[in-house]
This record gives structure tokens, sequence and C-alpha cells, in this order.
């Protein structure tokens, strides 16, 4: 069974609203269109918990965020992320198996062709815990990822049956 969140973008604008409508009910002079520091901490939170919960199901679970293009503080390199807030963007990095970048392109004969980014490479900002995948999947689809998921906990799972096995002897 698959769970899609689509989009993780639209979803946290929905809550922020929804989060300055309310409080802009309990106080007529807030300003119901001006988010401030504590209002973004209360948005990420509450879709952090929401995420997690969804993580946590026995299901696979996939969020489509839209892009933005953003400048790192540090170091000032130009990277692309998913269009959440840095801190949601940085909270859901962490708790997702895969944070991937999907494009779509035309070739030369007219047709599409679809390249799933899954490592961090060409300022795209991304990840992937699960082993064996290159950097570029063309033609991607989500079953390729839930076999190399699969194959990946089975190397794993028999690599700590073998050390348990060597430690026991």
């Amino acid at each position: 069974m698959r769970q899609l969140l689509d989009t993780g973008t639209e979803l946290q604008a929905i809550l922020l609203s929804d989060i300055l409508r309310k409080k802009h009910s309990k106080d007529e002079n807030r300003n119901p269109y001006a988010a401030q520091q504590l209002d973004y901490k209360e948005n990420t939170e509450m879709l952090r918990r929401m995420i997690v919960a969804f993580r946590d199901l026995s299901v696979n679970f996939i969020i489509v965020a839209h892009d933005i293009t953003d400048k790192d503080g540090d170091d000032g390199k130009i990277y692309t992320r998913p269009a959440f807030t840095p801190k949601l963007a940085g909270t859901v990095k962490g708790l997702m198996d895969v944070q991937a970048y999907l494009t779509a392109d035309t070739d030369q004969e007219g047709e599409v062709v679809r390249r799933l980014q899954v490592h961090p490479a060409n300022n795209i900002q991304a990840k992937c815990r699960v082993g064996g995948l290159p950097v570029i999947i063309e033609d991607p689809h989500f079953d390729m990822l839930i076999r190399a998921n699969a194959e990946d906990t089975q190397k794993a799972e028999t690599t700590i049956n073998t050390i348990e096995k060597e430690e026991a002897a």
C-alpha cells in the first residue's frame, strides 16, 4: 500500500494559514497574513508530527514538494531543495529514507525522459539511505525503489546475522 502527500509544500501553506487564522480570531489586532517566528515553529512541529505518524505506518509514504533555489548561509553556494521553510526542509530530509529530485525533459525524438536524482550532486539536495542506487535513476518507477530497499534490507539483515553467528562461535 502506498500513501502519497501531494504537495507537502501546499500542505505547509494551508497549515500556516490555519494557524494565522486561529490566532487572528483570538486577537483581532493580529495580522492574519503576517506570520511570526513562533507561527513557523508551530507549523514545522505540526508537520513533523504528521510526517512521523505517516512514516511509521506499515506503508510506503511519499511526499511530493515543489522545488526552490536557495543560497547556503555558510558558504553562499546555490542549491535546489524542496520548497519548505528551511527548518522544515532539514527536518523532512532527516525523517525520510530518500529525498530525491525528479526532472522530466524531452529528448530529440520528442519522448519524455524522466530522471530521479537520489544522491546529492550538481547543487541538488538529495539523500538516499537505500544502498546500491546510482546518483541518477533513468526512467524511474516506484517499484524500483521498493525492490532496491528490500534488497538493501535483506543484505543488511544477512550481514547482521553473520556477525551475530561469528560472535556467538
